[in-house]
């Protein structure tokens, strides 16, 4: 029996406004995926930019 590996994934319940959620659902449509894979691109994104911002920050 193979051993147990830790999950690299958890799961994140997220509850939005009838505008976001609607603008999310458009960019998933947009992208041609689901509302979940749109969501952590999204997030993904923002991170990136977060990251990016403290980057130039600290130069």
């Amino acid at each position: 029996m193979r051993p147990s590996r830790a999950r690299r994934t958890e799961q994140i319940f997220v509850a939005a406004e009838p505008e976001l959620r609607a603008a999310i659902e458009a960019e998933a449509a947009r992208r041609d995926t689901s509302m979940s894979s749109a969501i952590r691109a999204l997030i993904r994104s923002a991170l990136a930019s977060q990251a990016g911002n403290l980057q130039g920050a600290t130069s």
